[in-house]
């Protein structure tokens, strides 16, 4: 069963949460010039695991080698038909849903 993963409607916000029984600090922000969300990934101790554009049905973890890398994916998913990566106002209105699968 995929975990959503909140998304909050500021242009920066970051939040603890818990991926496949460890925990992660996760942190957005929305990139004005290059018009993406940028997603990164910490452990608790600061250690960055990943830091990588949002893109839609793209694995965020994708070739990430960590040692407390999740064993899972973290994706950018939408039940609409939309051609294209997440915008600004996306995850606010439901139109993308960022989820974690393992």
């Amino acid at each position: 069963m995929p975990q959503e993963i909140r998304f909050f409607d500021k242009p920066a916000w970051r939040q603890r949460i818990r991926l496949g029984g460890t925990r992660y600090v996760v942190k957005a922000r929305w990139n004005t010039r290059l018009q993406n969300w940028l997603l990164s990934l910490e452990t608790t101790d600061g250690s960055l695991v990943v830091s990588a554009p949002i893109l839609k049905n793209h694995d965020i973890l994708s070739g990430v080698v960590h040692e407390k890398r999740p064993e899972g994916k973290i994706v950018a998913v939408t039940p609409r038909r939309v051609n294209r990566d997440p915008n600004r106002e996306d995850f606010s209105n439901g139109t993308f849903k960022l989820v974690y699968v393992e």
